[in-house]
């Protein structure tokens, strides 16, 4: 069978006409475009180096959506991919434009006014679409949306909504314009509150949470690769750390994650970065000997390390992304040498758990060491499905799961990442119900994982090569 070419491709690309989208060519940067009201898809089609990029940007803030690289091998592979960019690009034009939450104690005032909102906005020409709920039900619908309105009863939840909604526009509804229907207010609030969300200066990352680069003793040069639930995709990181050094750090974003991928990104990177000596991937599941359990990702009990040294001849380490995400969080971090790092999923009851002690990550039998701490709250929370729904019960799952950790190997910090966490002082309220304050030792809330994540699987590598205990991680 010949080999599919990237002119070929183009052509087939060219046939996709759709009357959801507007298809543009643009021969001098040899780009097809795939243009709607809210979003467009690019392919660029890289001829001189057999690859194919498809990227989804929103047009109101320039946001990426969807972002992959691959040889187009086979007709098969490269149309799928195409169909799933397609999918993602018609899903964002449904949820188009400004999507604006009104919230009250109860939901009916703010219902009455969202309709009265949302004829206003038409009649303005301005493509907000509006809703409202109940606060009850808050967590559970807010990550959809841009901007939050909170009436006057509940305002004083603000502070703390805040905290755990860290990326959407909250604001209070004044007592007047809510008590009197007042929607042009409102409207103008919304207006200027995203024209100052255009204009402000992206926040600085806390100091806990840069790259410090404790990595100087790095003398090879790795490829640490990340995978990271975000809502509804997922999000591959990749970085090289040439002698401690970062040459290149990107990511794809996808709906879904497959073997095929994965190899679609290391063909990429290797085609471009050859002097690469070792791959080190973090993962959710269970990676033992190079075998990988992953039901998130359709890995089941796959020999994925065997697989990837046959394909590229570099060696390979795979590595449960939460022990990763400890073993960063450590390497960076020289004040503990022990601890213990508790990752809770959004609207996931069963979190998971990395265990650093006296400096070195606890892999456990059938390295499932602090793997399934969820089996262990779902038994001892009442509940717990519904209460991951809500700050407050999210605080007494990791309670539960941290005072296990206190109750057995007692580390001298706790890190905690769940998104609904507003504050990790309300943990420490929580452990001071279950054990004397004293023997409650540093806790902290990081709020992002990327640099955490790909540190770690790095400093496995380092490891692996420096005791060639690589050897083990991937015999069969």
């Amino acid at each position: 069978m010949s080999e599919y070419t990237i002119k070929e491709y183009k052509e087939w690309l060219l046939s996709q006409t759709d009357d959801a989208y507007e298809l543009k060519i643009d021969e001098e940067k040899n780009q097809i475009r795939f243009l709607t009201q809210y979003a467009e898809g690019v392919a660029s089609l890289h001829e001189d180096l057999g690859i194919v990029e498809l990227t989804i940007t929103t047009l109101a803030d320039s946001q990426t959506m969807f972002y992959l690289h691959f040889e187009p091998n086979s007709p098969e592979h490269a149309e799928g991919l195409f169909k799933e960019m397609k999918e993602t690009l018609l899903t964002l034009n449904e949820k188009h434009g400004v999507r604006v939450l009104l919230t009250c104690s109860c939901g009916l005032t703010t219902g009455f006014f969202a309709e009265q909102l949302q004829a206003a906005a038409e009649a303005l020409s301005l493509d907000y679409k509006f809703d409202a709920v109940s606060f009850t039900t808050i967590y559970e619908k807010a990550f959809d949306y841009d901007v939050i309105l909170l009436a006057p009863q509940i305002q004083y939840e603000h502070k703390k909504l805040a905290s755990v909604l860290t990326d959407k526009i909250i604001l209070d509804i004044p007592a007047a314009a809510f008590a009197q229907y007042k929607p042009a207010v409102v409207i103008d609030m919304i207006a200027h509150a995203l024209q100052d969300r255009k204009t402000e200066a992206p926040a600085e990352k806390p100091a806990a949470e840069l790259h410090i680069g404790m990595v100087s003793d790095n003398d090879q040069v790795i490829l640490s690769v990340g995978m990271l639930e975000d809502h509804d995709s997922v999000r591959v990181s990749y970085r090289i750390y040439d002698h401690g050094k970062v040459t290149l750090d990107d990511q794809v974003i996808k709906k879904t994650v497959s073997e095929e991928d994965l190899n679609d990104l290391l063909s990429y990177v290797l085609k471009k970065h050859e002097e690469v000596e070792m791959i080190g991937i973090a993962m959710p599941g269970i990676a033992y000997h190079g075998q990988v359990y992953s039901a998130l990702y359709g890995f089941d009990h796959v020999d994925l390390a065997d697989n990837l040294r046959k394909k590229y001849g570099k060696q390979i380490v795979i590595m449960n992304d939460i022990n990763a995400l400890a073993l960063g969080y450590y390497s960076m971090h020289d004040d503990t040498r022990d601890l213990v790092f508790y990752y809770l999923p959004r609207g996931n009851a069963d979190g998971g758990s990395g265990i650093v002690m006296n400096g070195k990550i606890q892999m456990g039998y059938m390295n499932m060491a602090g793997d399934h701490i969820g089996e262990l709250t779902g038994r001892f929370v009442d509940d717990a499905a519904k209460k991951c729904e809500t700050p407050e019960g999210c605080v007494e799952i990791i309670a539960t799961a941290l005072y296990a950790y206190l109750c057995t190997i007692a580390p001298e910090r706790l890190v905690v990442y769940s998104e609904l966490l507003a504050d990790i002082d309300d943990v420490r309220e929580e452990l001071k119900k279950l054990l004397p304050e004293e023997y409650i030792p540093d806790m902290v809330r990081v709020l992002s994982l990327k640099e955490y994540m790909l540190n770690g699987i790095m400093m496995r590598c380092m490891r692996a090569l420096q005791s060639k205990d690589w050897l083990e991680v991937n015999k069969k």
